[in-house]
């Protein structure tokens, strides 16, 4: 994808560093493995919500707000890369069905 969303901020914890790295990883690969993009977001989120509770308050907050915008971006790439999947299946559609009527 041309247009990965950037995971790593100044507030990102060592934890998650490997796992954003892993992400984008798989986001520049030349073929998607979605599944594969399913579990390392869910890790993700699971590495966050174990790292919340070290935090103060303020540090909370501030990371908080961090993480929701790289989340908001995260799933700006899901919603394009969905859409390109739908793209390629309805052309695959219909070429099958073009080849059909030739039949």
């Amino acid at each position: 994808m041309n247009t990965k969303p950037q995971l790593i901020h100044d507030l990102t914890p060592p934890s998650l560093m490997e796992n954003c790295q892993a992400i984008s990883d798989l986001l520049d690969a030349e073929e998607l493995d979605s599944q594969r993009l399913l579990e390392l977001v869910q890790e993700r989120d699971r590495l966050i919500l174990e790292y919340l509770p070290s935090l103060q308050k303020d540090d909370k907050n501030a990371y908080i707000n961090k993480e929701l915008e790289v989340n908001k971006n995260l799933l700006d790439c899901a919603h394009k890369l969905q859409t390109e999947q739908k793209k390629l299946l309805l052309g695959l559609v219909r070429g099958k069905s073009a080849i059909s009527q030739y039949r």
